[in-house]
C-alpha cells in the first residue's frame, strides 16, 4: 500500500505514471525485503498495476500459501492469486 501511495504521489508531480521507477519510490526495506518482492507490473499514463510476491523460503512464503500474490491496482482494487479469503489476505 505504501508504493501505491508513493505513485499516487508521483502522479500529482508529474501527471502521469508513467515514468516511475520501483526503486526510487521505495528504498529497500528489510522486512519486505526478506517477504515479498514488490513489482509494478503494468504502468501507463492513468494506471498501474502492483504485485507482491512473497519470496520462495520466507516466513511470509510458507505462512501464506493460501494467499498466494497478492495485487493492488490505481482504483485501489485488492486481489490476489491464492483461495484463502481476502479479508484474511489484506487483512
Amino acid at each position: 500500500i505504501e508504493l501505491a501511495q508513493k505513485l499516487e504521489h508521483y502522479y500529482v508531480i508529474h501527471h502521469t505514471y508513467e515514468g516511475a521507477k520501483l526503486n526510487e519510490l521505495i528504498p529497500t526495506d528489510r522486512s519486505i525485503a526478506n517477504s515479498y518482492q514488490l513489482r509494478i507490473t503494468a504502468l501507463n499514463h492513468a494506471s498501474y498495476f502492483l504485485s507482491a510476491t512473497p519470496i520462495p523460503g520466507s516466513t511470509q512464503a510458507k505462512e501464506d500459501v493460501a494467499c498466494g500474490s497478492l495485487t493492488l491496482n490505481h482504483l485501489g482494487q485488492k486481489g490476489m492469486t491464492g483461495t484463502a479469503d481476502r479479508k484474511i489476505c489484506w487483512g
